[in-house]
């Protein structure tokens, strides 16, 4: 999850270096940005870095060309390393307007692919600038990896699939250079990690979902229906109550990127996964039967599923009822059993869903594969 900055109240000595900034904003010209950025990056500091995300983050008014003004900021804020990075995300979450987006994208995808963009630096027609910046660039073997972290970080907390094709569209139209072709390549793979990942808006709605209409199914048929991420993150095909032959209607049956098939029956978080005598519930004893039956429906004319289930040649079942969290120890256990003796089967609450998204959600913004040989004795 992306941190939030916490810049201290401006001291004293540093007063004079605020005081400029504000001036800048307000009556500064654009020759007088690079002493302004250096002088920043000397002084070193929060106070300083908290200067510099201001020179990115404002909008000077509304003025035509204030990326002139607005990149050079961007690009000089990995001075400050990992919390730099962190103050540009912040920046752009805080005054989300398009240039504050584009910029963030730009440069994270740009130091994801261990690019520097000097071409923004340039903005500020410093040679002295772009050499202080490329230090702390060339200085830092970690950097890319950070920038990635939370270049998806960023693209995952869009509100929006729209949002976040509008903010990558862009700055992909803008790489048009050979040595940008790396940083286009990692923007990609943000944007895709947004399918393959359910985003944080929607697992904080999903959550509201359960708080607010915990007994209303037809509620949770139509969330899931929108995101079947949280279902199963391999999905590649949904069905929402699929007519079998008019007497049968699972709530879903989805095809996973493999070609396997999935056969989901669904209750709601109010209703109970264990009693207190240690019995799995009658609602989910039901719930298990009826997904049983349908796979062995599904099973038993498996040669006419296949014309409406491409290749289908078996399906595994879930069952999501109830919540977990809402179990003592020795209810989990039981739960835990249970998934242990059925076949192609298994039985989860609706907050296990969430917590698997989230789980994927965190590693996937955590990088990328590591490597690791182990010899057990």
């Amino acid at each position: 999850m992306l941190q939030r900055i916490s810049l201290p109240a401006v001291t004293g000595q540093n007063l004079n270096l605020v005081d400029e900034v504000n001036d800048f904003i307000d009556y500064g010209q654009q020759r007088e940005l690079s002493p302004l950025l250096l002088k920043c990056i000397r002084t070193g500091g929060v106070d300083a870095l908290a200067a510099v995300q201001r020179l990115y983050e404002d909008m000077y008014g509304g003025m035509t060309f204030n990326t002139e003004l607005k990149g050079p900021a961007a690009v000089a804020l990995l001075c400050w390393r990992e919390r730099g990075l962190d103050a540009l995300v912040e920046a752009a979450q805080r005054t989300p307007t398009f240039k504050n987006q584009f910029l963030a994208v730009q440069v994270l995808s740009s130091l994801a692919s261990a690019y520097l963009p000097e071409l923004l630096l340039g903005l500020a027609g410093s040679d002295e600038l772009l050499v202080a910046v490329r230090e702390s660039f060339q200085g830092n073997e970690a950097l890319p990896s950070l920038a990635r972290q939370r270049l998806i970080g960023y693209i995952l907390a869009l509100p929006t699939d729209d949002d976040a094709v509008s903010s990558a569209g862009f700055v992909l139209s803008s790489f048009t250079l050979p040595p940008e072709m790396g940083a286009a390549k990692e923007l990609v793979a943000a944007l895709a990690s947004r399918w393959l990942a359910v985003s944080k808006p929607t697992l904080s709605a999903y959550e509201e979902l359960i708080g607010l209409h915990a007994n209303d199914e037809k509620q949770f048929q139509a969330f899931l229906t929108e995101w079947p991420q949280l279902l199963d993150p391999m999905v590649m095909q949904l069905w929402p109550e699929p007519d079998l032959n008019g007497a049968k209607s699972p709530d879903f049956v989805l095809r996973r990127t493999d070609g396997s098939y999935l056969i989901v029956e669904i209750e709601t978080p109010q209703k109970r996964l264990v009693t207190r005598d240690l019995q799995i519930s009658a609602e989910a004893s039901e719930a298990i039967s009826q997904a049983m039956r349908y796979r062995s429906f599904l099973m038993q004319r498996v040669q006419q599923a296949s014309v409406h289930f491409p290749g289908m040649r078996d399906a595994e079942c879930l069952v999501v009822v109830g919540l977990e969290r809402e179990l003592d120890e020795e209810q989990k256990r039981v739960l835990a059993l249970e998934n242990e003796h059925r076949h192609a089967l298994r039985v989860v609450g609706f907050d296990w869903l969430a917590n698997r998204a989230e789980a994927i959600r965190s590693n996937i913004i955590s990088g990328s594969v590591t490597r690791r040989r182990i010899r057990m004795t």
